[in-house]
């Protein structure tokens, strides 16, 4: 991988093999109903997309790893969902064509936009995915002001002149594999001002290394017309 900040793109190649392997969406199922339709953003291998599946929504997962879809797909032929769920290789701020949905999950996605720029097209995109009167659901990381973990790696990624949230994030060799990012108070704000605020909620968790961690989950709803709310 080039030196430098990294890019969202970097996923195309990378294998991601969580300490906590699976982030499903439990406290989304209340504001669920069968036979909607649902799209899952950074699906990866396709746990979220089956897990919807399995609670009668009709289900589209996309992520840019090919590797990823290709496992997600044989998840799928064999889980007795198949006729369910689609994956397809896309990426998500580029995506045209897609249509609506009533409900988009994207679990551990933010976290892989460094850039700002990047990070605000994709929830624009994701935005415009959105059926009116339909729901969002992203569960990310928070900003860990006073770890003892990531304090120093925050400050790191300052004096290369990266965004505030943003860290290098190594391989076993110790060589740079991506740059991640956690979520200040004020960019969960911009995430949420769109929607109505149905849940938020923050609690502990484990990084993708297993280091204690913040993760905030939100659930909202897409307002039926300008005036609602």
């Amino acid at each position: 991988m080039r030196d430098g900040t990294g890019t969202y793109t970097d996923w195309r190649s990378i294998a991601y093999e969580p300490a906590i392997a699976e982030l499903l969406p439990h406290s989304l199922l209340p504001y669920l109903s069968e036979g909607q339709t649902a799209l899952d953003v950074g699906c990866n291998t396709g746990a979220v997309t089956l897990f919807l599946a399995g609670h009668g929504l009709k289900v589209l997962g996309v992520d840019i790893n090919e590797q990823a879809i290709a496992e997600a797909r044989e998840r799928a032929a064999t889980s007795g969902r198949g006729g369910a769920v689609t994956f397809s290789v896309a990426d998500a701020t580029a995506a045209t064509g897609l249509g609506e949905f009533d409900v988009l999950t994207m679990i551990r996605v933010l976290t892989c936009f460094p850039s700002l720029a990047d990070w605000r097209v994709l929830l624009r995109n994701a935005y415009s995915l959105v059926k009116r009167g339909g729901i969002i659901y992203i569960h990310d990381f928070i900003y860990a002001e006073g770890s003892v973990v990531y304090r120093p790696r925050y400050d790191a990624g300052a004096r290369l002149g990266w965004r505030k949230g943003n860290f290098a994030v190594n391989d076993k060799a110790g060589q740079l594999s991506f740059v991640a990012h956690h979520h200040t108070r004020a960019e969960i704000r911009e995430i949420t001002a769109p929607y109505l605020t149905l849940e938020l909620n923050g609690h502990t968790s484990r990084s993708m290394n297993g280091n204690e961690c913040d993760m905030f989950e939100f659930i909202g709803r897409k307002l039926s017309s300008a005036v609602d709310g």
